[in-house]
């Protein structure tokens, strides 16, 4: 079950929703995923946050699976910032329902895209393009360089549509 236009105005992100004003429906019946505001969230706790954070974090965003470069890349320019727009949005709301604090060193990320159908599944390197930007604007990483981020394996695997986002310090 995804939010009502109401609650989504409420945590700031009304204008994703399908039934905001101004928004058209898509006429094709395939939606676009970072459009859409039908989608839950599971904030996991590992452990209890401090400012430093002793980490690991996990996010699971259901019914969500992260938008490709390709996809990126072979829409018009416009659609491409909505889309990344709507991805950033969505993983800082999960980062703060999960209690991500800010990052201040480097820490690892780790993803667990789940596909309804593995044919459509994305290659795992043009998954973190989207997601490292969106960690970054919610400062949940510094920045993606390498000597703030290390990227873990990026798993696809068959079933219910979701990612998981694991975050976890490094200590230098």
């Amino acid at each position: 079950m995804g939010y009502s236009y109401e609650q989504a105005k409420k945590l700031g992100i009304g204008h994703l929703h399908p039934n905001a004003p101004g928004n058209k429906p898509e006429r094709n019946a395939k939606r676009r995923q970072a459009d859409s505001l039908a989608v839950q969230f599971t904030a996991h706790k590992d452990a209890p946050t401090t400012p430093e954070g002793p980490g690991p974090w996990e996010i699971v965003i259901e019914r969500w699976t992260p938008p490709s470069v390709n996809e990126l890349l072979h829409v018009h320019w416009a659609k491409a910032n909505r889309i990344k727009k709507g991805a950033a949005e969505l993983i800082a709301y999960a980062c703060r329902e999960a209690g991500v604090p800010r990052a201040t060193g480097k820490r690892r990320v780790s993803m667990v895209i789940y596909y309804p159908r593995m044919d459509h599944a994305i290659d795992p390197d043009n998954a973190w393009k989207a997601v490292n930007d969106a960690l970054k604007h919610a400062g949940a990483i510094v920045d993606d360089r390498a000597e703030f981020l290390e990227l873990g394996p990026c798993v696809p695997l068959k079933g219910r549509k979701r990612t998981v986002i694991r975050l976890e310090r490094v200590d230098p």
